[in-house]
């Protein structure tokens, strides 16, 4: 799990004084996992990451991160890239020519 030095505990500390971060801003989460922004959205949108709502901020549990990483090392995602609207419905009614 990550640490972080809070304001006024930073100088000369140990690991073990340091407190133990849980929650990570999307922009972090994006980061540990090299990806861009607006994938991390796309991903906690698809419900393949969690979030954690507070206030109107989103935050990503660490655990989440790592639980995501292990689905993918196993090969079970469950992430769909999105699907245009005319192959959507071109797979609902396959008979039926899309405009």
């Amino acid at each position: 799990m990550r640490k972080r030095n809070v304001k006024g505990y930073g100088r000369g500390e140990t690991n073990e004084q340091a407190l133990e971060v849980l929650l990570l801003t999307m922009t972090e989460a994006a980061s540990v996992l090299s990806i861009g922004r607006t994938t991390m959205y796309e991903l906690v949108a698809s419900g393949e990451i969690e979030a954690v709502h507070i206030g109107r901020s989103a935050r990503v549990p660490v655990a989440a991160v790592e639980e995501f990483v292990e689905r993918r090392r196993h090969g079970r995602a469950t992430f769909r890239a999105p699907k245009s609207a005319a192959r959507a419905k071109r797979e609902l009614d396959p008979g039926q020519p899309t405009a």
